[in-house]
């Protein structure tokens, strides 16, 4: 018999594991994927509708549908504007963005750079390219230890889990080294709408000729199920991935490209009250945490926030706990590389009323 083959037996289903096993724990409060709890708009339950009527369901073009290729150019206008050649490839959702991009841009024995904490799946894809995955702080990268195997340099702002954007002083060094050492640089941009204060700034504003910009409407829209996404860069490189993606699935679900395509241009005021909300919520986790005295980094953006537990070592104990004895779940740290010792709560997949009860069952488990 037929045995699987290492690099994919080898494979981990991280988050899953936690996530799997709140689902089967009855009323318990979730905040372990990134999954956000917020209103779908009214008007995509009526796009829905008047599309299944029309009976939407052919093969859309390889690149995707006309109509979303032109609202996905106005909705990026502010990075497609520094691509000399731009190109759009619609894909079936952020992850399998990832996936073809890092499959055509690697041979086996490169390397992926990214930060220190990092979105788990990372690791999976870079075994599944055969490439070895680098975490460190790209605040301050050591220039004369950088590996010469690196050829993608993966920058997910706001980060999960941290929340973090990066200044322009580390977008500029960032650019600065992909130029000399070759990098292509992926920004992994699934939640560049979710962010309090000033919009982070992209790095295609530095080094456009080199970067690949991933967004997707599991989380900026909130709509996971709907598994669209899509790519823009130069058009020399996305040509070159939509040969790959159009070799895993025939294409995106066609009728959700359709009402992504009629909701984007009328989603102004929709991310206004999203980041509203996302920051109410994160501010009530913040004070949560400083009841606890907890230590934890300020979110910037995105809808999680990273906390550290003054003396837990066993983080995946800890949380395997909460779920089975108090029906709370979060993630434990360990699935996002250097940060063992710290746990995320998914503050967007709470509500407000949530989160209270949320609190209220954590420190009745610390009594």
């Amino acid at each position: 018999m037929t045995k699987i083959i290492p690099k994919i037996s080898n494979l981990s289903f991280d988050l899953r594991y936690i996530s799997d096993m709140a689902m089967k724990t009855p009323d318990c409060l979730r905040s372990d994927l990134g999954e956000l709890n917020y209103p779908v708009p009214e008007v995509i339950r009526q796009k829905l509708k008047e599309l299944a009527d029309q009976q939407i369901f052919s093969y859309a073009p390889t690149f995707g549908d006309p109509d979303l290729l032109r609202a996905i150019r106005q909705f990026e206008e502010e990075k497609i504007k520094h691509f000399g050649s731009p190109a759009i490839l619609v894909t079936s959702g952020g992850q399998a963005a990832l996936f073809a991009a890092l499959n055509s841009l690697l041979m086996p024995g490169d390397a992926i750079l990214t930060d220190a904490i990092y979105y788990p799946p990372y690791a999976n894809l870079a075994r599944i390219a055969e490439a070895e995955l680098i975490n460190t702080s790209l605040e301050t990268l050591d220039n004369a230890r950088l590996s010469e195997n690196i050829k993608v340099l993966l920058l997910n702002a706001p980060n999960n889990p941290t929340g973090k954007v990066y200044d322009q002083t580390t977008l500029v060094q960032l650019a600065r080294l992909a130029r000399e050492k070759d990098w292509i640089i992926i920004e992994d941009a699934v939640y560049s709408e979710i962010y309090f204060g000033e919009k982070p700034v992209s790095i295609t504003a530095y080094c456009p000729e080199r970067t690949l910009v991933i967004n997707s409407a599991s989380k900026n829209f909130c709509m996971p199920g709907m598994r669209i996404g899509w790519i823009t860069g130069d058009e020399s490189l996305i040509s070159a991935i939509a040969k790959l993606h159009r070799n895993m699935n025939s294409c995106p679900n066609t009728l959700f490209q359709k009402v992504l395509a009629g909701f984007m241009p009328e989603s102004t005021e929709y991310f206004s009250g999203l980041r509203i909300e996302m920051q109410k919520r994160r501010d009530a986790v913040m004070q949560l945490m400083d009841e606890l005295h907890w230590y934890y980094q300020k979110p910037a953006g995105g809808i999680y926030l990273m906390c550290r537990v003054p003396g837990l070592t066993d983080t995946l104990g800890y949380a395997e706990k909460l779920i089975k004895d108090h029906g709370i779940s979060l993630m434990p740290g360990l699935f996002f590389g250097k940060s063992e010792d710290q746990l995320r709560i998914c503050f967007g997949a709470l509500t407000m009323e949530e989160i209270a009860q949320f609190g209220k069952r954590l420190k009745y488990s610390l009594v």
